[in-house]
């Protein structure tokens, strides 16, 4: 996104303990918990959310200005939003953040919500976000933005949690690519929505997007498509992407795909495409889940910025629940090396609730997760990963998924590389990868090709991946696998032991067809007029992995809501769709009407029992048209020889001798309706 720095306002800072740093746009709080006591199994609509989001990529040495959509889910329009931001980062020393109160001086994260603070009905508007500035060994971390409201005087708040990463070996010219996918969540709403990140690799380069394709037609982009434009490298593109929520999981990968720009003004830029012949196709993808109706709590963490016990030994991580029912939180522990855990232990967190972890690591640099046990989801846990390291110099890798979240079909499976970079001041030898662990759901995760495992070292700067094979058989959210990473180096006291895991976190949706409607709720109004009509397209999409038998149904309409067309048969295969056209009118009433009617399509699909159904629910409304004219009176003008008075019983009849030669007869009409006429002209059809 185009740089919002220059409009972004100092807003009151708050430094809190340990990395959090909070701020807000009216005023500093010491709690950053949203707690919420007890379950509820009922789903309720959320009015106003903001955007489940992927990793935002940061760039060496520099921030990253982008957005995050808010929506309001209601019909009616919501102001005096208010928005608080929190910050986890890299700890800095008392005496540097004394020195200047600028934010970036302190790399903090910043937002500037000010124009969101009044949302129309139905409606979205971008909350401009500027990440702290990484560099070094500061690679990672995470955000907290929180709406509070209220809502027919009864306040409310959303809060949603956002991590930032440095994109590691940007040199290669690769296209432009998504930095991570994202679950969509729904929140009690029809609709759900997530936003990701695209960006330009390579450096100095720019590429021509050809497309942005997802596999699956409910999904759709709703904000940010620049297929047919341009990215340059270093940019990020917020993509925003929406799809209805059924009662199944879904699963999807977006797409795109680009090329070296046909004309390019930067002489680097022109080497680099010569070399690789100026034709050079490339295309990425990224997984996309959208939860079900019900999906149960799903707890998620953001990233830990990476420790310098140099500086400090404390930490903190950022929990969120972004299922839809309450969560039900054990004791929080810990492996090795991390102690004084404080924070979300046996606690309750309702849905977009948050609650903080404090604590402290050993000196000596260490990789260790921090495990918060629950209930109330699919999965019993999730895991927070901590690293922390002995000052500049020390051994160190960084290690990224391919797929974040990971999101595959039941049964079917899916697999992630596994990028390891080395960042430290070592060169690692006798590297090994461990078998990967699930600690959080039922699959089976293997590893796959390796080429870690081919190369004798890691020299500092350079890369190695290898691929995780992951099945699972059962429906499961936000399950989580620990991949890793052993080695070795050479350091002041003799050959020293390195190892480092991360957990990726995936999704296995449903093996089924999954049928769904949209739009869900619309509505129709036309004037009773007995003329006017108008017509909504209804699309029927399966984005499931099965083909479904389908029957469509229109119910409780009246006589002149129908449907007018369809491309319906009677299957529906998968990852496709068809249309069904409903019109209304025209029809006459002299009186407002209104209703709502259900278009119903009930399906069946092989090994699927029992049958399913989905409904679009739609309002529709007739505009009373109480207008009507009369004739009041009626005489014969300059006409002497007739017979009749001019009604149907008793016609008009003229001679035809020459005094009726100027003959006419006179009409005189009444307005008997409750507005005024405008008469565009008399139909006449009897006069020569």
């Amino acid at each position: 996104m185009k740089n919002f720095s220059r409009l972004l306002k100092t807003k009151l800072l708050c430094l809190a303990s340990g990395l959090l740093v909070i701020a807000s746009i009216t005023a500093c709080s010491n709690s950053t918990a949203n707690n919420s006591n007890g379950a509820s199994p009922t789903v309720t609509p959320t009015a106003v959310t903001i955007d489940n989001a992927g990793v935002i990529p940061v760039f060496g040495n520099s921030s990253t200005s982008t957005v995050v959509y808010v929506h309001n889910n209601t019909n009616k329009s919501i102001s005096s939003i208010s928005y608080g931001l929190t910050t986890n980062v890299a700890h800095t020393s008392l005496a540097s953040r004394l020195t200047s109160l600028s934010k970036r001086a302190q790399n903090l994260a910043s937002i500037d919500a000010s124009q969101c603070s009044t949302v129309a009905a139905n409606q979205a508007c971008p909350i401009a976000i500027v990440t702290p500035m990484l560099n070094g060994l500061n690679t990672q971390g995470s955000i907290q933005i929180k709406a509070s409201y209220n809502l027919d005087n009864h306040p409310q708040s959303f809060t949603q949690l956002i991590s930032y990463a440095q994109v590691q070996n940007n040199t290669a010219t690769a296209g432009a690519k998504f930095q991570s996918g994202a679950s969509i969540s729904g929140y009690g709403n029809p609709t759900g929505y997530a936003t990701i990140y695209l960006y330009g690799s390579g450096q100095n380069q720019v590429y021509d997007v050809s497309s942005i394709t997802i596999n699956k037609p409910a999904i759709t982009i709703v904000n940010g498509n620049i297929s047919g434009q341009q990215i340059q490298s270093n940019f990020v593109q917020a993509v925003e992407i929406s799809s209805p929520i059924a009662n199944s999981s879904i699963s999807a990968a977006i797409t795109v795909d680009s090329n070296i720009a046909s004309k390019l003004k930067n002489n680097s830029a022109k080497n680099v495409a010569k070399a690789l012949n100026n034709t050079a196709q490339f295309s990425n993808s990224v997984d996309v889940a959208v939860e079900p109706a019900a999906s149960g709590a799903i707890l998620t963490t953001g990233l830990i910025p990476l420790i310098n016990t140099a500086i400090t030994t404390s930490g903190s991580v950022l929990v969120r629940n972004a299922g839809n029912q309450t969560a039900e939180l054990g004791s929080v522990t810990a492996g090795s090396g991390i102690s004084n855990l404080s924070g979300c232990s046996n606690s309750s967190l309702a849905p977009s609730g948050t609650c903080t972890i404090s604590f402290n690591v050993t000196e000596s640099g260490g990789n260790a997760n921090i495990t918060i046990p629950y209930t109330g989801g699919s999965v019993s846990n999730v895991v927070a990963n901590v690293t922390w390291y002995n000052g500049v110099g020390a051994a160190l890798v960084s290690m990224s998924s391919s797929a974040d979240p990971l999101s595959f079909l039941a049964t079917v499976g899916g697999s992630t590389t596994i990028t390891v970079t080395n960042i430290g001041g070592y060169s690692l030898n006798n590297i090994s990868i461990p078998a990967p662990i699930v600690v959080g759901g039922n699959a089976t995760a293997t590893l796959g090709a390796n080429n870690c495992a081919t190369i004798g070292s890691l020299a500092i700067g350079s890369s190695c991946e290898y691929t995780v094979n992951v099945n699972d058989n059962q429906v499961d959210l936000g399950g989580q696998i620990n991949v890793g990473f052993n080695a070795s180096y050479a350091g002041t006291g003799g050959t020293t032991s390195y190892n480092r895991l991360i957990p990726i976190t995936y999704n296995s949706t449903s093996y089924s067809a999954i049928i769904t409607i949209t739009p869900a709720t619309p509505s129709l109004t036309i004037s009773g007029n007995n003329f006017e009509s108008t017509t909504l397209a209804l699309t029927i999409s399966n984005s499931g992995n099965l083909p479904a038998n389908i029957t469509n149904t229109l119910s409780n309409n009246p006589s002149y809501l129908i449907e007018s067309a369809t491309t319906c048969g009677a299957t529906l295969n998968a990852e496709s769709s068809c249309t069904s056209t409903l019109k209304l009118g025209p029809t006459y009433s002299p009186v407002e009407s209104s209703g709502t009617s259900n278009y119903t399509v009930s399906y069946t699909a092989n090994g699927q029992t029992p049958t399913g159904s989905v409904a679009s629910s739609i309002s529709w409304n007739v505009q009373g048209y109480a207008q009507s004219i009369s004739i009041e009176s009626y005489t014969v003008i300059n006409g002497s020889a007739y017979s009749g008075n001019g009604t149907e019983q008793n016609s008009y009849i003229f001679s035809g001798s020459s005094n009726n030669a100027g003959m006419s007869i006179g009409i005189t009409y009444k307005n008997t309706g409750n507005s005024d006429l405008k008469l565009m002209g008399i139909q006449d059809n009897n006069s020569p």
